[in-house]
Formats: structure tokens, C-alpha cells, sequence
């Protein structure tokens, strides 16, 4: 993108800004463009102490990049942004702003780098846990209907995990015991899989050896 437009300077930036035009009149501050102090110190408006960055997210990255904020500071975040302060309190359905918005390819790809590697502390999991089990789950008490069953049955049929996928699920669940229940309802559906596809191959078999009339 191509800027036109003259960045319009604000009273607390005017000395750097008047320092840069000065040394620098053929590289002048477009809309959105900011003066970047190397050293962080504001004050210091020397002409090697400036820098001109593309926009403001720019130069937050520059200041914050390794920065661990004092655990006052996150209380003050958190209770500045929490339930109904929250600028998307409520906004859910239809009232979200990215509502049936597909993400793009670029997006997926951004969010898998940035949770590449990341490793969730124990306390972070069982927060997570506990926040959808039970009656604060959004599925709680509810049933998939007949029609949303078969989509999943059709969008689940012959797909098959990677090699990757299948290394990545036995890592995640060595050394973890079944419960019962858990073990019983397997075992039941493979009785009944193989019940059913008995009683399959006996129908072919009758109706192959009829003779047609």
C-alpha cells in the first residue's frame, strides 16, 4: 500500500518529528508512520536516536518484545478488560463481528506459528478443564440431531491420519489408563460393528444365491 497522505503531528511529538524533517527532508512522516526513539528515552531527540517505523503495532513490538510486565500490571489489564468492560461482553452468534467469517489461509497460518511449540502449564489445563465441564459446557444437556450425525458420519468417512498424526496421538496417550466405562462402551462397539457386519455379508449371500425368475 502506497501512502499520500502527510502524517498530522501531535504536540507531544512535535520535536522529534521537526528533527526528523529536518535531517531527513526527502523521507518525510506519511499517516501512520511513527518516530521510534532507539534508545527509549523521549526526551533524547538526537538525530541518531531516530528512527522511522511503518505503523504504531510496529513500534509496540519494538518497546515490548521480551517485556515481562509486573503481576500489578496484569491485575490492572485483567480488571480493566474483565465481564462487562470487555469490549466483546455479550457478543456472541450472530453479534460477532466474525460471525460465519471463514478465516483466511494467511490467518491459520499466523495462529499455527504462534502456538507452534507453546506448552501449556498444568495450572493453565485445569483451569481450561474445569471452565467447559459439566453445566459450563455449551453442549451440556444437548443432543446432535439425526441430520448433523450423518454430516459427520459423511465428512468422517475414509479419512485416515498421517503417519505425523498417528505418532502425535500415541505420544499424547502413553502411560494413560481407560477407565471402565470407557473400556466397556469399545468393546461393545466392536461387537456390535462386527454383528452388523456379519448380519451384512449373510444378506449378500442369501439374495446372491436366489435365482432371478
Amino acid at each position: 500500500m502506497i501512502k499520500t497522505k502527510l502524517h498530522i503531528c501531535r504536540p507531544q511529538c512535535a520535536k522529534s518529528h521537526k528533527v526528523w524533517l529536518e535531517n531527513n527532508p526527502d523521507d518525510p512522516i506519511m499517516d501512520g508512520e511513527i518516530i521510534h526513539h532507539k534508545n527509549g528515552v523521549h526526551e533524547d531527540n538526537a538525530p541518531e536516536n531516530l528512527g522511522k517505523l511503518e505503523n504504531q503495532n510496529v513500534h509496540a513490538s519494538l518497546h515490548h518484545t521480551g517485556a515481562k510486565r509486573s503481576e500489578e500490571t496484569k491485575r490492572k489489564l485483567s480488571d480493566a478488560k474483565i465481564g462487562e468492560k470487555n469490549p466483546m461482553f455479550g457478543r456472541i452468534g450472530g453479534l460477532h463481528h466474525n460471525y460465519n467469517v471463514p478465516m483466511s489461509e494467511g490467518q491459520k497460518k499466523k495462529i499455527s506459528a504462534t502456538l507452534k511449540g507453546h506448552i501449556r502449564s498444568a495450572i493453565a489445563k485445569t483451569k481450561q478443564s474445569v471452565s467447559v465441564s459439566g453445566e459450563n459446557n455449551h453442549f451440556y444437556g444437548k443432543r446432535h440431531t439425526e441430520e448433523t450425525k450423518r454430516k459427520i458420519g459423511v465428512a468422517s468417512k475414509n479419512r485416515t491420519l498421517s503417519q505425523e498424526g498417528r505418532l502425535k496421538l500415541s505420544k499424547a496417550h502413553k502411560g494413560k489408563k481407560l477407565l471402565v466405562s470407557s473400556v466397556q462402551k469399545r468393546t461393545a462397539t466392536r461387537q456390535k460393528n462386527r454383528e452388523q457386519k456379519q448380519f451384512n455379508a449373510d444378506v449378500d449371500q442369501f439374495f446372491g444365491g436366489l435365482e432371478v425368475a
